[in-house]
């Protein structure tokens, strides 16, 4: 083999390289044109879709201090310091949290506040498990579901909670009230 074709070999992108470079390539645009995939519900309430570790800088810029993960598939890592509270809750994507679970995740919140800490409940994409936790938590502070749900869509109107999802933010209202419990 001549230098040249070595060079020209040396040159030859693996499709594995290809992949990851349209990976980054993809991500750096989205990050460019959406920014990060959050949304303020109230001063110390953010719901969203999962982040990489070099987003989480820019999330305690904009003040989030605690983090609740509702993903099964995937532990968060974080670039520079930690926030001062995580909480992970595994619930599989298109499930609903269970009653304890809404229980724990709840208590997590209520707690971070009382602290002043700005909370980010999150899960994959952000529609469907982290907005029920999030509406689940203004119920818990006397929100009905119907009124908790309208707040979390106006500040995120791509949630899409599917039926057994509902269902559970219903089960929760009334284990809330007294009714099941």
């Amino acid at each position: 083999m001549t230098d040249e074709q070595r060079q020209l070999s040396a040159m030859i992108v693996s499709r594995e390289d290809v992949v990851a470079w349209m990976w980054r390539y993809t991500t750096a645009q989205w990050n460019r044109f959406f920014g990060l995939n959050v949304s303020r519900v109230h001063d110390l309430l953010y719901v969203g879709g999962e982040f990489r570790a070099d987003q989480w800088p820019q999330l305690r810029m904009i003040g989030i201090r605690a983090v609740l993960s509702l993903q099964a598939e995937r532990e968060d890592v974080f670039d520079g310091p930690p926030p001062e509270r995580v909480l992970r809750l595994e619930v599989i994507d298109f499930h609903p949290p269970t009653i304890e679970q809404l229980h724990r995740a709840v208590a997590f919140v209520r707690d971070a506040h009382a602290d002043g800490l700005a909370t980010l409940i999150h899960c994959h994409a952000g529609v469907g498990r982290a907005p029920l936790t999030a509406a689940a938590y203004l119920v818990a502070q006397g929100a009905t579901s119907v009124a908790a749900l309208e707040q979390v869509r106006r500040a995120r109107p791509i949630i899409g909670l599917n039926e057994r999802q509902m269902q559970r933010l219903i089960e929760w209202e009334q284990a809330v009230r007294g009714y099941l419990l």
